[in-house]
């Protein structure tokens, strides 16, 4: 996880305990549900901080997020996601564009019914991690962008 802030990484695992939670924060293949015989995890390359895996039982290929409401093939951050399931509301994000404003709306209706969204939202709490933190971070980095 090169390059990935200590905040990715809590928010990173605490997204893992939440969506492994049978397993304890360990991935296991949707396929052959076999968690033993991964190959190393690579870094997903649209939401640093997570990662990909491949099964070396059936060869199936999949993410931290596969099977669930955050599966996106679009580029995301998980401070975005993070916060959505804190918060659910974009619309205090100083910053975005009407594009990525809609886009979080959409999403954040999806977060709340979501059935990974309150054990994740326990496990951020736990360790801390405050929607009025993720909000300055995330408002901050979008006007920089600008």
């Amino acid at each position: 996880m090169k390059g990935t802030s200590a905040l990715d990484r809590t928010l990173a695992k605490t997204f893992r305990w939440a969506r492994w939670q049978e397993s304890a924060g360990l991935p296991v293949c949707a396929s052959c549900f076999d968690g033993n015989d991964l190959a190393e995890p690579t870094d997903d390359p649209l939401t640093p901080g997570l990662s990909r895996y491949r099964c070396t039982v059936c060869h199936t290929e999949f993410g931290d997020t596969k099977g669930t409401v955050f599966d996106s093939r679009k580029p995301t951050s998980l401070m975005l996601w993070a916060y959505l399931v804190l918060l659910g509301d974009p619309g205090r994000l100083a910053g975005l564009t009407e594009r990525e404003l809609r886009r979080c709306w959409e999403l954040a209706a999806k977060i709340k019914t979501a059935r990974l969204t309150g054990a994740w939202r326990e496990q951020l709490e736990a360790a801390g991690i405050t929607a009025e933190h993720l909000r300055k971070i995330l408002s901050r980095t979008a006007r920089r962008a600008a």
